[in-house]
């Protein structure tokens, strides 16, 4: 049965083609975010993970305006200050060292109200134009004027920083703790000594205000091996570089979707790459792929099960088809960050928005049957609000067991940085 809705499935779609959205590309540039930005940067964890420190911290002017006023200097050294005395007096207690260095709520205020004041100067106007703006970064944020928007994204990027050191520094519990967890017990003596080191390497004589809290933070993702998020970038340098050159040569007429969407599923057991669920899923996206349904295939699914795994969803499943298929890499693009459903929706929107895909042509996402009712059901679509702030796709028709239809939204844009794995 299952089988013979497949078949009418398919010969309906490639009868009728895909229905046209209303939503064109000039839409999506209106709402802010210009679509070719390429984040250009090396230091793609603080670029990723904190784009508004990193844009604060790296344009030579704004960095020279934000040091020459007295009141940087004061938060920078009070902070130092904090530092040093928990240096002194905590010996290796962790949360005695880590106690009181982030931003309290009413630091977070006062640099609001500095951010108010500091975005009458032009170079804040042209950072916002320049940056902040056309990156889609902040694409939530738009219906603010120039002052609330910087107020907002500090107010996000020190609530992160603040996050970060919590849960893996202090050991706090994450979102999801069984996969996003710190990877050492607190009252590891290696662990106290290596975060002793980083607290005393972020001290400096001046700097600007936020740089040791970001340093630490960096730091301890960097000690708990929680780099996920900059792992095989750029992408359209490596992974992605074949499929990324082959997209202008598409005509996008010849197929009802623009690309055949392939959700992941971690192992449960060390030591195996992929499972039989991840193997099923991947027969049938290749299966819509020879039908002639979509140019490409997008696998999505990073490091995540179990724990600490050394293997990426996506990278094992474009491995398997190119091995076992024998695909050609250039209709292979790959999302190796995804850790769960709402992300690799909202990865794979950012992926073909920004690689120059149609976004007036529908999406085709294949996974099995009960993840497919999943993602259409209300359970998810109030996951994608309380997790992300918004709804990561527009979901158009379930037509089949398998296979849901979807359009991106430009709202997957928008960076998390509560999520330094995949933000």
């Amino acid at each position: 049965m299952k089988t013979t809705n497949f078949i009418l499935f398919l010969t309906t779609v490639l009868i009728l083609g895909c229905r046209q959205n209303e939503i064109s590309d000039q839409d999506f540039i209106e709402n802010g975010a210009d679509l070719g930005y390429v984040f250009e940067g090396k230091d793609t964890q603080l670029g990723k993970t904190f784009p508004f420190l990193y844009y604060l911290s790296r344009d030579q002017e704004i960095s020279a305006f934000l040091i020459q006023d007295n009141r940087n200097d004061s938060l920078y050294n009070v902070h130092v200050a904090r530092i040093t005395a928990n240096l002194e007096r905590c010996g290796d207690d962790i949360n005695c060292l880590l106690g009181e260095i982030s931003f309290t709520g009413g630091e977070r205020q006062v640099i609001s109200n500095l951010f108010d004041k500091w975005s009458d100067a032009p170079i804040f106007q042209r950072l916002y134009d320049e940056h902040l703006i056309r990156s889609g970064f902040f694409q939530l944020y738009l219906d603010y004027d120039l002052s609330g928007f910087m107020m907002k994204v500090w107010q996000d990027a020190a609530l992160s920083l603040g996050n970060t050191i919590d849960v893996y520094g202090k050991g706090e519990a994450p979102f999801y703790p069984d996969i996003d967890s710190i990877s050492y017990q607190i009252d590891d003596d290696f662990f106290a000594e290596e975060v002793r080191k980083i607290l005393k390497s972020s001290i400096g004589e001046n700097g600007l205000f936020f740089q040791p809290i970001l340093e630490i933070a960096l730091k301890l993702l960097d000690l708990n091996r929680r780099d996920e998020a900059s792992r095989y970038e750029p992408l359209r340098d490596g992974q992605n570089r074949a499929a990324f050159e082959y997209i202008p040569e598409i005509n996008w007429e010849d197929y009802p979707y623009s690309a055949i969407v392939v959700l992941g599923d971690g192992p449960e057991k060390e030591g195996v790459p992929i499972e039989s669920l991840g193997l099923f899923r991947v027969r049938l996206g290749v299966e819509r792929y020879k039908n002639g349904m979509a140019p490409l295939i997008v696998l999505t699914g990073g490091h995540v099960k179990p724990f600490l795994t050394p293997y990426s969803e996506a990278i094992e499943m474009k491995r398997v088809i190119m091995e076992q298929y024998d695909l050609p890499e250039n209709v292979l693009l790959v999302d190796p960050h995804a850790r769960h459903t709402t992300t690799n929706l909202r990865n794979t929107s950012r992926l073909l928005m920004r690689y120059g895909v149609p976004l007036d042509k529908k999406v085709l996402v294949t996974t099995s049957e009960s993840h497919s009712t999943y993602v259409t059901s209300p359970k998810f679509h109030s996951r994608c609000l309380n997790e992300l702030g918004y709804l990561p796709v527009i979901l158009e028709d379930r037509v089949s067991e398998y296979d849901v239809e979807f359009l991106p939204k430009i709202e997957s844009l928008h960076v998390n940085s509560m999520d330094p794995l995949d933000p």
